[in-house]
């Protein structure tokens, strides 16, 4: 798996055309060669830098071409398939762009993806999870207060020496039916 690059890193800080010109170099020669076309060009860097910016450098291609290919793909989707729903076409967008990253041998990419892919699923359980605990205590909630009221109304009942036992015992029948 490769690092990714610092993001105080001078290379990956250059300009695009400047980056593209160093790795169109890297293309015919080592690092240690890299190192040396550069420090004439008073740009002083080591091999690891070097080879870690061009990790990034492919990376960097294979996802912006994997994207493009996924962005084509969902717009030949969209026509053929006008009943899908945007959320039926990420899904397919997502397993394209992984299918593309697992045939560009992006184990990074692929398992970035895979990962934020389950714990959007794992979000999605645990806010479901959530929200049904919370109907159960607004559930459990609005009973506590029926039963308050009930015993409140019972109470009274009790307290109220105007009316009979039996009188009592009916209301507090109807009361806590």
């Amino acid at each position: 798996m490769s690092k990714k690059p610092r993001s105080d890193s001078p290379l990956g800080a250059l300009p695009e055309d400047r980056q593209r010109a160093i790795v169109d170099y890297m293309r015919g020669h080592s690092l240690t060669d890299t190192r040396a076309w550069l420090r004439k060009d008073g740009f002083d860097t080591s091999e690891a830098a070097l080879s870690r910016f061009w990790s990034s450098w492919h990376l960097r291609e294979a996802v912006n071409e994997a994207k493009n290919d996924t962005e084509e793909f969902l717009e030949l989707a969209k026509k053929q398939f006008p009943e899908l729903d945007q959320a039926q076409l990420d899904q397919f967008g997502s397993a394209f762009f992984q299918m593309r990253a697992i045939k560009a041998g992006d184990a990074e990419t692929y398992l970035a993806l895979s990962t934020a892919k389950h714990r959007g699923q794992m979000d999605k359980l645990k806010f479901e999870q959530k929200e049904k605990q919370l109907e159960l205590e607004r559930e459990k909630f609005e009973e506590m207060k029926r039963k308050a009221a009930e015993r409140d109304e019972a109470k009274k009942v009790i307290d109220d020496q105007t009316i009979s036992p039996e009188e009592q015992r009916q209301r507090l029948r109807e009361i806590l039916k």
